[in-house]
């Protein structure tokens, strides 16, 4: 039987964490019909275990292997039966109501095609973070993202403009792409446009999303009236290679959608970056060490 929406979270590894976001989903939501689907990513701790013991409603998908974070979400999307589809990190925790008022605004406005809400850092409770992205990256913009964060100039007026930000926290608005830790997605624009591009291992995939959302018409919205709380990247911490994978999402997505002169601009930019960062820290451990 079709429900409201279908919470699909994607776990490696991370049991500890895994069971706290489950948990919040059934303590929090009290209006809307859910079903949850956790896909597992061949962990080597105890969830699965853990999962079938204490969450006996949760559908569990195993993986023999990694399949990437793309992949294994479009796991979940294939099996779900909800009008929305909710991909939740495994590393958040949604406060009361959540689910119910993320459902409450799409139902009321039907163009919307995806929405998040509003994020907690678990480290800082007190001030919601950005809301969401008001453009695509590119070479050029992802530059000089790169130069506000050397210099250290995050909350600048001139830096926040291009680290392409919204402004508050406690305002609705329409965005570019919106984050992947808390992403709801319309049955009707998913059908529209497919599911997630899987050669994005890990990454910008929710990114390509929203970009073919926006081509295909959809808007794609924030609203601060629901709110969750991430603990961001414990996941992506257990990974060494997290910065290889960037850099490959990177790639595939400024040649998908850009072209290959994109892709090239941004391995140049990469390569002088990773030289300027190198100088700064042998100059830093230079001055240490005198």
């Amino acid at each position: 039987m079709p429900v409201d929406v279908s919470v699909i979270v994607v776990n490696w590894n991370r049991c500890d964490l895994l069971l706290g976001c489950l948990r919040s989903i059934y303590e929090r939501t009290h209006r809307v019909s859910y079903e949850i689907i956790v896909v597992d990513n061949a962990s080597t701790d105890d969830s699965v275990a853990r999962v079938r013991e204490g969450f006996a409603g949760v559908q569990l998908i195993v993986n023999a292997e990694n399949r990437g974070f793309a992949a294994a979400n479009n796991q979940g999307l294939r099996v779900s039966q909800g009008r929305y589809a909710l991909l939740l990190n495994n590393d958040t925790v949604v406060l009361d109501g959540c689910l119910d008022k993320m459902v409450a605004f799409m139902d009321v406005h039907p163009n919307v095609g995806a929405l998040t809400c509003k994020q907690y850092d678990a480290r800082d409770l007190e001030h919601p973070m950005p809301p969401c992205a008001t453009a695509f990256p590119t070479p050029t913009r992802l530059m000089l993202t790169r130069l506000v964060r050397l210099l250290r100039q995050e909350n600048t007026p001139w830096g926040r403009r291009w680290l392409y930000l919204g402004e508050n926290p406690d305002i609705a608005q329409e965005a570019a792409h919106i984050t992947g830790s808390c992403f709801m997605i319309r049955r009707a624009a998913l059908e529209q446009v497919g599911l997630l591009d899987e050669r994005f291992f890990m990454y910008l995939e929710e990114t390509d999303w929203c970009w073919r959302l926006r081509q295909a018409g959809w808007k794609i919205y924030y609203t601060p009236d629901a709110a969750f709380i991430h603990y961001l990247s414990a996941s992506g911490q257990l990974r060494p290679d997290r910065e290889e994978l960037y850099y490959r999402s990177y790639c595939h997505f400024f040649e998908k959608h850009y072209g290959k002169p994109a892709r090239w601009l941004y391995q140049a930019q990469k390569a002088i970056f990773n030289v300027v960062k190198r100088v700064k820290r042998d100059a830093w451990n230079v001055k240490r060490e005198t």
